[in-house]
């Protein structure tokens, strides 16, 4: 700045004058350096992860506030998926040679995969799984119509996603070089696949993940989309064994004997069971053993005297179970369809992962020859995926816990009641039934479970053992009282009736086997074969009304047992139960996966079994064709419980509460208004009410019944009555 005189102030000149051009050098050179220019045009390769986890858990849990609360109470998962998702970033990235393409690539997956899982979830309660699309064949969930495609939440997280593959059109992008593409192709696949198998780098291990396999939809609750889904394609791809193909396949089903089955000639003519075509009942009993086998430990009463006398009486003996402690659907997967959990991929749960396509079974089998066939199972109609495989299998009708009266002993339905609905149901139908059904009063964990128990032990046991055992003894006798009233009602209605009852697998008896361990049963130095023997055979009985065989002792696989009752009753059985039931004869024990090594067992006729598992699970179902099967398992009328509810008549009392009286109501039954559901009192299976001050002010609409599950998947609705406020008559 220029004085009065023209001349230049020292101070006010010299100072400014080289701060502005330290300023400018330095800013040009920050502008110039290669770095910031290089991350600004990659930017988005590093904002994608973050917005890409978001975006599909807003989709799949059809809320932006869900999804902000999963990634601040589960950081460790949220993290994971991240990384995930900048895995396959840099993959993508590589493959493309362009940033803001991989960009385009991830959200335009994110958006098909998030609303598809979105929308399955809505209508069935169960996420996006890759086994969908990735095996052939796969049948419709039986509630799905009942429940809407779109709801607002996955409306609002389909339009975020919109924007953001809006955004990502103008975020800076840039072409990849040959160097850079090769770094990142080598370094997102490694740790893709490190991520894929948790080796050579334990992600789950870092970063503390739990998998929950044994039900789906919280796994992906917990553990966020991406990594569940990654974690998933385990299952997705079995092997296929040698020899396989549709031209073997075909030559061996050929090589076999004629099945007996023939459908016309076999089917049951109406009216009452018969000798020919008795009622069948398949029943698991959860967690069932003999107790008394620990060496060291004495009851003050036998807890399952009935049932051991059964044994003594009847055709029974000892079936190896694939399972200890838990995963209980495997065994029902083996003893209804005979096939073999040895053959799937390890830790797989076959009803979640590979029956949904119609599998036969003895449902179908039977349903085949003209039986009505249920499955009765006091627990979540969705858990193991329950509802669709009871449909694939071969079932007409599924009653689940929701159908079920609030009659419970200690946390779960007492097993008396699974027994008066296996005889309510084969009562209340004109011809012979197959029933299935499962118990749940005795399932673990043990300690502390009963307020009183009846029957103590004594030995050598802590008290905690001790403690666990008593429990156990306790819910053992509950089913013996209970099998001894289902066997006592038939042996006196003389309807002729025959009933498998067994033991799905060992109880978990406390942390590291402790009861069995201070039992004196199970030893440290015990061998794998001795491990075998000691926790994975469990007892089984088959009683008839009608003398149809002489007493047998048996042990067998859990998958040679359908085939082995088929024969029993002299059933038409299929190609298949009648090649198991002469390889049962001449191998009926093939050592489960864990200890195959470790058994003595010959290997070399399990080929066959092998390949025909393989065509019916995951191939094109060759033998079903050849031999007539094919299209005839999934029940084409399939229902929930006891049928849709029947609305007879709504109306109002003086006291302002509303009453709707019909039929085939459950205790979780809802009366809605335009399809609102309102709180609803249930007064029994005939009669619902609602409160005063829990109705609508405008009464006119359309009336129903729905029942919902605990995930609120709507699994049976009536149909509607259209009243105005004045047609509700006052009584």
């Amino acid at each position: 700045m220029a004085g009065e005189n023209g001349m230049t102030h020292p101070h006010k000149a010299r100072w400014p004058t080289k701060s502005s051009a330290m300023l400018k050098r330095a800013g040009t050179a920050v502008f110039r350096h290669p770095w910031p220019r290089f991350v600004s045009k990659r930017i988005s390769l590093l904002l994608l992860p973050f917005l890409l986890v978001f975006l599909t858990e807003a989709l799949t849990r059809r809320s932006w506030s869900q999804a902000f609360a999963w990634t601040t109470e589960h950081p460790n998962e949220f993290a994971l998926n991240c990384w995930i998702a900048f895995f396959a970033a840099l993959a993508i990235a590589a493959l493309t040679g362009r940033t803001r393409a991989a960009s385009l690539i991830l959200l335009g997956l994110a958006a098909v995969f998030g609303i598809w899982s979105g929308i399955t979830m809505n209508r069935t309660g169960l996420p996006f799984l890759p086994w969908r699309i990735m095996l052939p064949g796969q049948e419709p969930d039986p509630v799905a119509a009942l429940n809407p495609y779109m709801t607002p939440g996955l409306l609002a997280a389909a339009a975020g996603t919109a924007a953001a593959l809006m955004l990502a059109l103008l975020l800076p992008g840039t072409r990849l070089a040959g160097r850079e593409r090769l770094l990142y192709a080598a370094s997102g696949l490694f740790l893709l696949v490190s991520a894929y198998l948790n080796r050579p780098i334990s992600f789950d291990d870092y970063f503390r993940i739990t998998r929950f396999h044994y039900e789906e939809e919280a796994s992906y609750s917990r553990n966020g989309f991406w990594s569940s889904t990654l974690d998933n394609l385990h299952f997705a791809a079995p092997v296929r064994p040698k020899e396989a193909g549709t031209p073997e396949i075909r030559r061996l089903v050929r090589s076999l004997p004629a099945s007996s089955a023939s459908p016309a000639a076999a089917e049951a003519k109406p009216g009452k069971a018969t000798r020919e075509h008795p009622n069948v009942v398949v029943l698991l009993s959860e967690s069932f053993w003999d107790p008394t086998l620990l060496p060291e430990v004495r009851f003050s009463e036998d807890p399952i005297p009935f049932f051991r006398s059964m044994m003594a009486d009847t055709t029974g003996g000892w079936m190896l179970s694939p399972q200890f402690s838990g995963t209980t659907a495997n065994v029902e997967f083996e003893v209804l369809t005979g096939n073999s959990v040895r053959f799937l991929p390890a830790d797989s749960i076959a009803y979640i992962s590979y029956m949904n396509r119609g599998v036969d079974s003895l449902a179908g089998i039977y349903a085949r020859q003209g039986y009505t066939t249920t499955a009765i199972n006091p627990y979540f109609n969705w858990f193991f995926n329950s509802r669709n495989v009871y449909r694939n299998m071969g079932f007409s009708r599924f009653i689940s816990c929701e159908f079920f009266e609030p009659r419970f002993h200690g946390p779960n339905y007492e097993d008396s009641q699974v027994m008066d609905k296996i005889i309510e149901t084969m009562g209340g139908t004109p011809g012979p039934d197959f029933v299935f059904a499962n118990t749940m009063e005795n399932h673990g964990s043990y300690e502390d479970k009963f307020y009183s128990n009846p029957i103590s032990a004594s030995g050598p046991l802590s008290a905690k053992a001790k403690n666990i055992l008593e429990n156990y003894a306790t819910g053992e006798q509950a089913f013996d009282q209970a099998f001894r009233k289902l066997v006592e009602h038939y042996r006196t209605s003389g309807e002729p009736t025959v009933i498998l009852a067994f033991g799905d697998h060992l109880p978990g008896l406390g942390p590291d086997y402790l009861a069995y361990r201070e039992g004196g049963y199970l030893g440290k130095d015990d061998s794998g074969a001795e491990r075998m023997e000691k926790l994975h055979y469990t007892p089984f009985v088959i009683w008839d009304n009608m003398n149809l065989r002489p007493r047998e002792s048996l042990r067998m696989n859990a998958s040679f047992l359908g085939p082995y009752l088929l024969h029993y009753i002299g059933s038409p059985g299929t190609y298949y139960t009648d090649y198991l039931y002469a390889l049962s004869q001449k191998q009926p024990v093939i050592p489960i996966r864990p200890y195959a090594h470790a058994y003595p067992a010959d290997d070399s006729g399990l080929a066959d079994y092998k390949r025909l598992q393989y065509d019916i699970l995951f191939g094109s179902q060759e033998g079903y064709k050849l031999r007539g099967i094919a299209g005839s398992i999934p029940a084409a009328q399939f229902e929930m419980g006891y049928g849709s509810p029947a609305l007879k008549k709504i109306y109002r009392e003086a006291s302002g509460k509303l009453v709707v009286e019909g039929g085939r109501f459950s205790s979780g039954s809802e009366v809605c208004l335009d399809g609102k559901p309102l709180h609803t009192v249930y007064d029994g299976p005939q009669k619902l009410t609602v409160w005063p001050e829990d109705l609508p002010a405008s009464l006119d609409g359309a009336w129903s019944v729905q029942l919902a599950d605990r995930k609120e998947t709507v699994i049976s609705r009536s149909g509607e009555l259209i009243l105005s406020a004045e047609e509700l008559e006052v009584h």
